[in-house]
């Protein structure tokens, strides 16, 4: 289940004296991609192949040569997911590679672009 600052999007009534129903965004994401949100139908993520490396020990390039893993993103918010996690469960922190460029996402709403791996 979606939740915002740990508390379940269904419990959701109002932020700051605005209707739950009148927020159309929470940190970037649009409201109706979040599973549970009053009027939101969830997001909609393809499934895609990155290889990892972990930010707090790695250089980025390692992602470029590490083994491709399943995740879930969601393109229209540029959010990742766990394989099988759409809406409910980000990927982990650090960068990742479909093999050309190298990414960073920061385990929560920001996916930026790094650079290209090295030939």
């Amino acid at each position: 289940m979606a939740t915002v600052s740990g508390v379940p999007v269904s419990n959701i009534e109002k932020i700051s004296s605005t209707d739950a129903t009148n927020i159309v965004k929470i940190s970037s994401i649009a409201t109706a991609n979040i599973p549970g949100w009053p009027g939101g139908s969830g997001p909609s993520c393809t499934t895609v192949s990155f290889g990892y490396a972990d930010s707090r020990i790695e250089p980025p390039s390692r992602a470029c040569s590490a083994p491709p893993q399943s995740y879930d993103f969601d393109a229209t918010n540029n959010l990742l997911y766990t394989a099988g996690g759409c809406g409910s469960s980000f990927a982990d922190r650090g960068f990742y590679s479909d093999g050309r460029n190298i990414y960073f996402w920061d385990g929560e709403a920001s996916w930026t672009i790094v650079g290209a791996c090295g030939r």
